[in-house]
Parts: structure tokens; C-alpha cells; sequence
């Protein structure tokens, strides 16, 4: 699971409310327990004494003039006596003895029932309206707290941490996007941060830079006198039938075309727009690289269930890509394999896949990365960077097939769409 600041603080200030939740409601009722607690200690006591002075033949308030309501009940749970203004409810379902709160008018009571060995049953009750009125204020004053902690914690999420999120955010997104020399919204505090950050940053792109000009100076030193020695070569090979001269002119024209590829490639990193994005028909074009490549070769073999594909693409990359992949199938082929070139029509793209027996495989780990290895070199890192110029997408894979490896590069081309 991937981690996120945002969640983890949402989950924190989520279980902060809970905590805070759970205190108020632990709070409450624990107050409201050693309130009704006392209470009913009370009225135990009081009510009593009200029994001993009434079943003794006096009147109550003789023996205990601080009684409040009580009510003599039969073993039928009938009335015998009780306090004219008030009737306290009753229910022989009851599990007794039996204490609740009432409210009969604006008063509330607090009823305590129980019966006798002779059957009666006895209520005594007591005037409970200030304490309901207690735990009333208390229960508002507890939301009101909750309400307000809940608030706090909220607002600093949404005002502190919400905007260093954001804040944060800007900064990589003006980092990321090379926007190094622009005034950033940010917090005082990040400021040294993002200025060691775009001062690093900087130092990288001129060292990226005075690097790329040293590699296309030496690409374009490299160019000409290549040139030149394979016209040289190509003169000596009229006079001589050595097939040494061949192989060494054909690695020179593989370098050649690796060099051009880079030199455009890189023009194309620094200007994405002189890419002649067109609509153009796929087939002429593959089978235009087929033919340049099967003239000495002929071991390349194109299969399409498609007569036709009208793609969205450069002509020039796309013929560029085609025979980097082509190129690199026959270099890396067994001898005498057969590859094959397969064109066909998948959801909105148009795939070129360029199908070869390898003696060994790619190492996946080295994929597009240039200049470390023979078989992961610049050749599929050129085609790759082409590939994306072009919107276009570059697949890879491998199977095992005996003591070889199947390998399959395809391309993936927008097909056009009508408007």
C-alpha cells in the first residue's frame, strides 16, 4: 500500500474526534452514574423511614415532614393512599425494586417502587427537577465542547494542513515542471528549502546541458569522417572481393544510422513541435523499410490482415523507428531465422510488431537504458525516446523457446479518427 501524508492525517484527526468523542460520552456518563448514585442512596434511606412511620399508625408528616410524593398500592396494584397532585406510574411487569425519572408537568421525579413482605407495593418519589436540570446543562455544555474541539481540529486541517499540502504540492509541481525561475507561492518556512532545491536543480540542468552539447559535438565530429570512410570503403570494395570489407562497411552504415537517429532525437527533446505529426498510410511506409532491409538480407517476412491503416504520425521518426527495430532483429537474430514484420488493427491504435529468434534476451533491468549493454543499447533507447515524440508507445516482450528467446518489439500508432 502506497503511503499518503493526506491519508495518515485524515486517519489522525479522524481518531483525535473519535478520542474526543469517546471522553465527552465517558465523561457524561460517568457523572450522570455517581449523580443518580447518590440519589438513590437518598430516597432508600428516606423512603424507609417514610414506610416505618406510615405502616406504624402515623401520619408522615409527623415522623418525617421532608417527604415529597409517595403512593400505597395494594398486591392488586390498585391505589390505597397516595399524594393527591401527583400519580406515579406503575407497572406489575416491573423488576423490583425499581428506581426511574419521570416527568409529570414540568417537574421531574425520581420514583423509587418496591413491594413488602404483605404484599402492598410502596412509591416514594422525590422532587429530581434540579438535578434533570443539571445533567441537561452538562449534556449542552459536553456537545458544545465536543462541537468546539471537533471545529478546532478541523479548521487546522483545512487552513494549516491542507495548505503545507498544498504549499508543498506547488513547490515539486515548479520543480517538476522546470518553472525554477518564477516567484512561488510557498510558506516563508519552505523557502530555504526550495531555493537549496532550485539552486541543485539548476546546477543539474546546465551540467545536463554542457553534456548533451558535448555528446552531439562528438556526434557531429564523429558524422563526417564516417561518411568519408565509407565512401573510402566503399571504392576499395569495386576493386576487392574481401567480405571483411563488407561487414565493416555494413557497421558502418549501423553506426551511421544510430548517429543521425541521436542527432534528430535530440533536436527533437529540445523542439517537440518540429515533429510533422500527419495522416499518412502505415502499410506503404512498412513496407518501404521491409524492401530496404530484405534487399540482402531476405529473411524478413511481413504479415498484415489490414490493406490499408491510416495512422496519425512523423514519416520520417516512424521509418526512423521501423528500421532501428528491424536493424537491431537482424543483429540479434540466430542464424538464418526468420523475422517476421506483423501490422494490425488494436482498439484505437495500430500495431507494428517486429517478431525475431535472439540468442539471449533483454535484460529488463537495462531496458532503455543506453550504453550498458550490446543488447540494451542506444538502439532501443533512440526508438523509445522516437516513440514519444510521437505519442506513440514502444512494447517489449520475450518468451522462452527452447535454448533461444522469442523476442517481440511492437509499436503502438494512433490510428486516425474521422471528426
Amino acid at each position: 500500500m502506497k503511503k499518503s501524508l493526506k491519508l495518515q492525517l485524515s486517519f489522525l484527526l479522524g481518531f483525535l474526534i473519535f478520542l474526543i468523542t469517546v471522553y465527552h460520552l465517558l465523561l457524561y456518563m460517568s457523572v450522570r452514574k455517581v449523580l443518580l448514585s447518590s440519589v438513590d442512596r437518598h430516597i432508600m434511606e428516606d423512603a424507609k423511614a417514610f414506610e416505618l412511620s406510615y405502616f406504624s399508625g402515623k401520619g408522615p408528616e409527623d415522623t418525617h415532614p421532608n417527604y415529597e410524593v409517595y403512593t400505597i398500592r395494594t398486591p392488586n396494584g390498585l391505589i390505597l393512599e397516595g399524594t393527591e397532585n401527583v400519580l406515579l406510574p406503575f407497572d406489575e411487569k416491573w423488576r423490583l425494586p425499581d428506581v426511574r425519572t419521570f416527568k409529570y408537568g414540568e417537574t421531574f421525579y425520581r420514583v423509587l417502587t418496591y413491594k413488602r413482605l404483605d404484599g402492598f407495593y410502596v412509591q416514594y418519589a422525590i422532587n429530581f427537577t434540579p438535578e434533570a436540570e443539571f445533567l441537561k446543562t452538562l449534556k449542552l455544555s459536553l456537545s458544545i465542547s465536543w462541537s468546539m474541539l471537533s471545529l478546532i481540529i478541523l479548521l487546522t486541517y483545512l487552513l494549516l494542513l491542507r495548505s503545507l499540502m498544498t504549499s508543498i504540492k506547488v513547490m515539486s509541481d515548479a520543480l517538476v515542471s522546470g518553472r525554477l525561475d518564477e516567484n512561488i507561492y510557498i510558506y516563508e518556512e519552505l523557502k530555504p528549502f526550495f531555493e537549496k532545491i532550485r539552486e541543485a536543480l539548476l546546477q543539474l540542468k546546465d551540467l545536463s546541458i554542457r553534456q548533451r552539447n558535448v555528446i552531439l559535438g562528438l556526434s557531429h565530429s564523429i558524422k563526417t569522417p564516417l561518411s568519408t570512410a565509407i565512401l573510402i570503403l566503399e571504392d576499395k570494395m569495386r576493386l576487392s572481393e574481401d567480405d571483411k570489407l563488407r561487414i565493416i562497411r555494413d557497421e558502418l552504415w549501423r553506426l551511421e544510422r544510430n548517429v543521425n537517429a541521436f542527432l534528430r532525437m535530440s533536436k527533437m527533446e529540445n523542439q517537440q513541435h518540429l515533429a510533422k505529426m500527419e495522416k499518412c498510410d502505415l502499410m506503404p511506409l512498412v513496407k518501404t523499410a521491409v524492401e530496404l532491409y530484405n534487399v540482402e538480407s531476405g529473411r524478413i517476412r511481413l504479415k498484415s490482415t489490414e490493406e490499408s491503416l491510416t495512422v496519425i504520425c512523423d514519416r520520417d521518426i516512424l521509418l526512423e523507428i521501423l528500421s532501428i527495430l528491424m536493424d537491431n532483429a537482424l543483429l540479434h537474430s540466430t542464424k538464418d531465422s526468420l523475422i517476421t514484420i506483423q501490422v494490425s488493427k488494436e482498439d484505437k491504435y495500430a500495431s507494428v510488431c517486429v517478431e525475431n529468434l535472439a540468442e539471449r534476451g533483454i535484460d529488463e533491468e537495462k531496458l532503455f537504458k543506453p550504453f550498458e549493454g550490446k543488447y540494451t543499447g542506444i538502439g532501443l533507447y533512440i526508438a523509445h525516446r522516437l516513440t514519444l515524440i510521437m505519442n506513440c508507445k514502444l512494447r517489449i516482450t520475450q518468451a522462452k523457446e527452447e535454448e533461444y528467446f522469442r523476442v517481440k518489439v511492437c509499436v503502438d500508432i494512433p490510428l486516425f479518427v474521422n471528426p
